[in-house]
């Protein structure tokens, strides 16, 4: 779970990066950016609080797994 979470981590803060290029190119304006980067900022300190106390963000291994059985191909 926490691995998933750092990668999509990663991916937040890339697409700050590609927020700052796309301003820089015209495709944004400066308010738009702002809007933009405050959310996924938002974003980034909501994967970090997750990463930081996962246990309340998963259920007990009994609640998430299935029955193997329903996998079976024989």
């Amino acid at each position: 779970f926490v691995a998933k979470l750092t990668d999509a981590l990663g991916e937040a803060e890339e697409t700050l990066v590609w927020l700052e290029v796309a301003e820089e190119c015209g495709y944004l304006d400066p308010a738009l950016l702002e809007n933009l980067t405050q959310a996924a900022r938002r974003l980034i300190g909501g994967l970090v609080k997750m990463m930081r106390h996962p246990d309340q963000w998963c259920g007990p291994a009994g609640l998430v797994r299935e029955d193997a059985e329903l996998y079976d191909s024989d």
